[in-house]
């Protein structure tokens, strides 16, 4: 398939060819575009040149995607814009019995008229799977977007994740274009009547329900996963005889392989000489058997010191936990939101991602990360980090360098990719 653009006094125009020369896939769609507009879709007419038949669109007035792009990086609402009408023109394509992998869709067949109106090629026959267009799309977009619109960035790099899974869905995609926008902070003295939403108190009933649906309130998995315990802090704890013990046995395996050797039993009978087939065998026997024992050892005494992280932990949570006047259990710290369910922070650290096996509060939104942030607790401060995150965590709408703690207090915002909570 050829794709060249034509421009001539008075018209402009788009031709997509066969290279095969009597190609034909004509079908009822087809003659349905060329009798009826359908919004969304380029204009066309069938030509025949020379043997081949050509589709020829009609783009007046418009320009394409890659021209755009190479005029100016776009923003949240260019973006917006562009998107949501051309997942809608697939959407209402629909109705028409239009198939979803006979659309165009690349930066050379989508047009767009300022942004405002945008039309995609629709050639009958393509079959190219249009949720891996999407995903080349929006790929390419994201090398010409204006990084310093944080909105933009965020939805491309959403929609470019849920474009690579199975699942996903044209009303999924129009989700996330059409989600509502990011509240832009309003300074008080333009509305100093009007108390931040940031600020408002939350009722009690509020939070019981909230706490009622909080992944850390069910079952999702034993509590002492939960808590992560490094290979260092596990060696630091270690006690000088399982270290000796460590160290015994490689050195255990070597001696006996010497022994071996000097009393001939790795020789070979006929020619005098160490058996390398005897003593490469040993030794992987022996080395097996080595990493075998020196896991077993320490898988052991790691689960004894994870063991003993959480029993400490809950003493801790027990020193700090207050009673409400309803006689509902608060906690020292947490997050709270209008949309999800109150993240209650009462050991440190905590962790907050969409992997139920490594986070304790579990997201499971689009944009968020299987392993996505950390709340800590630094003397009477409590900070968040971000964990490397596809897209970001913001606090009070900046961006947070990865793995760099950022002290939090009671009001601030915090955006875990586009899921806006408030420290409480």
């Amino acid at each position: 398939m050829q794709i060249e653009q034509c421009r001539s006094l008075g018209r402009q125009s788009m031709r997509i060819s066969e290279t095969e020369y009597g190609s034909e896939h004509s079908d009822f769609r087809e003659q349905m575009l060329l009798h009826n507009r359908v919004e969304g879709i380029l204009p066309f007419e069938i030509i025949n040149e020379n043997g081949l038949r050509i589709y020829e669109y009609s783009v007046m007035g418009m320009e394409t995607l890659k021209s755009l792009c190479a005029r100016r990086k776009l923003r949240a609402e260019e973006l917006k814009n562009i998107f949501s009408e051309l997942l809608k023109s697939v959407y209402h394509g629909h109705e028409f019995m239009l198939l979803e992998d006979d659309y165009v869709v690349t930066p050379e067949t989508v047009y767009t008229d300022a942004g405002s109106r945008t039309e995609v090629a629709y050639y009958s026959g393509y079959g190219k799977p249009l949720r891996e267009q999407l995903r080349a799309l929006s790929e390419y977009m994201m090398d010409n977007i204006d990084y310093k619109d944080d909105d933009a960035v965020l939805m491309i790099y959403t929609f470019y994740m849920k474009t690579k899974e199975e699942s996903c869905t044209i009303e999924d995609l129009m989700g996330i274009v059409n989600g509502p926008p990011r509240e832009k902070e309003e300074s008080p003295e333009a509305k100093p009547e009007e108390p931040l939403p940031l600020n408002r108190p939350v009722r009690p009933e509020e939070r019981a329900a909230a706490m009622a649906e909080n992944a850390a309130f069910r079952e999702i998995k034993p509590e002492k996963e939960s808590i992560p315990v490094s290979p260092a802090e596990i060696v630091k704890a270690a006690p000088r005889g399982l270290l000796v013990t460590s160290l015994l046995i490689p050195a255990a395996a070597v001696l006996i392989l010497a022994v071996l050797m000097k009393t001939g039993v790795l020789t070979n009978s006929v020619t005098g000489r160490p058996d390398v087939t005897k003593t490469l065998l040993l030794s992987g026997t022996g080395l097996i058997l080595c990493v075998a024992a020196e896991r077993f050892i320490w898988m052991r005494f790691a689960a004894v010191v994870k063991e003993s992280c959480r029993a400490a932990a809950e003493a801790e949570d027990e020193a700090t936990l207050m009673l409400c006047s309803d006689g509902m259990a608060r906690y020292p710290f947490s997050l709270v939101s209008d949309e999800y369910p109150a993240i209650a922070v009462g050991k440190t650290p905590y962790y907050v991602g969409k992997d139920p096996n490594t986070a304790d509060y579990v997201l499971n939104k689009a944009g968020v990360s299987r392993y996505h942030m950390k709340i800590d607790k630094e003397g009477d401060r409590y900070t968040i980090a971000d964990l490397g995150s596809t897209n970001g965590t913001y606090v009070n709408g900046k961006r947070l360098e990865s793995y760099k703690p950022q002290a939090v207090r009671r009001g601030d915002e915090i955006r875990i990719a586009a899921c806006t909570f408030y420290c409480n």
